[in-house]
């Protein structure tokens, strides 16, 4: 399944891996469509590495801190290797909201 996240600098096409995460890519083609992510911005970026988004609270008005909302609720890690933060906190949810895109899994 391919996605196209539209920004103000232009289109990104993604890759969802529905085979590998099917509740997760099911997940963040609910929350997208159900307007979820519209007018939120990019709270983390690291130029040439990375970018972070999902989270209400960048979303203009938001009285949280970018980075810790989310829908109010979480899901099930479904790959053999969940991530950790840089805090070396382990993650055994995916924060459902939360999408991080790597260069190398974008094709634009």
């Amino acid at each position: 399944m391919t996605g196209i996240i539209y920004t103000n600098k232009g289109e990104m096409k993604v890759e969802f891996y529905d085979q590998d995460a099917p509740k997760t890519v099911a997940n963040f083609v609910k929350l997208a469509e159900s307007g979820f992510y519209d007018g939120l911005k990019w709270h983390r970026v690291i130029p040439d590495f990375v970018i972070q988004g999902g989270c209400p609270n960048s979303r203009e008005g938001a009285n949280g801190i970018p980075g810790t909302g989310g829908p109010g609720y979480k899901i099930d890690c479904e790959t053999a290797v969940c991530f950790q933060w840089p805090m070396q906190v382990e993650i055994q949810e995916v924060l459902n909201f939360l999408f991080v895109i790597r260069e190398e899994i974008l094709r634009i």
